[in-house]
């Protein structure tokens, strides 16, 4: 994971970057001050100008946040303590909805959208092959005297109209299959899953009850950059 630690060159901060580390992530320390690290490993830069801390938090996963103003002699020197913390990641914290439930609707409306475009497809297939035996037994009827009077010939006209009921037919399966197709694809889109954001208590409150480590939760928006710390020490 890549983590960012503001303030990692300060007493606290150290101990955070140094273990992070060790656990396999990549972290940037930044800091006003340089803490001796290799090149790349820490980012000077002051905090209090947007500019800098969006540069700074630019493309990582999670803030871990230290910075504050120094303030000498608040704790003994030599006085060690130790934070334990747990850290969430946006996707840990993303969940998805949707409108409706039933997420199967647009799709079982395609689907038959789909199944009344075949259909007319079948229905225009059976109409053509009407249209191929009408043609043949007007050829088989007509002589060279007289010709073929379709109208005294029943049998003749019935395929015609066959042939003509199935292609009208075939026109008004396209016709419902395309509106139920398009349909089904507004549906579709109007349903389809959505992120949001739960809280770090939310997420532990489908987990098992224990002792409630520190969370540090970033938050990076327009208005405000840095993270929630909550737990106990």
């Amino acid at each position: 994971m890549r983590i960012v630690v503001t303030g990692g060159s300060g007493k606290g901060g150290t101990h955070v970057v140094r273990d992070l580390r060790e656990h396999g992530h990549e972290v940037l320390n930044v800091d006003a001050r340089h803490d001796g690290s290799a090149f790349g490993l820490t980012m000077v830069a002051d905090l209090t100008d947007l500019g800098q801390t969006q540069d700074a938090l630019s493309g990582f996963d999670a803030v871990v946040h230290f910075a504050a103003i120094p303030a000498p002699g608040l704790r003994p020197d030599g006085e060690t303590f130790r934070i334990n913390l747990k850290v969430y990641t946006t996707p840990e914290l993303t969940r998805y909805s949707r409108k409706w439930d039933r997420a199967w609707v647009p799709y079982t409306v395609l689907g038959g959208g789909v199944a009344f475009v075949a259909a007319g497809g079948i229905l225009q297939a059976l109409a053509q092959s009407d249209y191929d035996k009408f043609n043949q037994q007007v050829r088989e009827c007509d002589t060279p005297t007289q010709g073929c009077v379709i109208s005294e010939h029943k049998e003749i006209t019935a395929v015609r109209d066959s042939a003509d009921s199935k292609r009208t037919m075939g026109f008004v399966g396209y016709g419902i299959g395309a509106a139920a197709i398009a349909t089904g694809a507004v549906l579709a889109y109007i349903n389809r899953s959505r992120p949001y954001q739960i809280t770090p208590e939310e997420l532990e409150g489908h987990k098992a009850s224990g002792p409630a480590p520190m969370a540090v939760v970033p938050i990076v928006s327009p208005e405000v950059m840095g993270a929630t710390v909550q737990g106990h020490f």
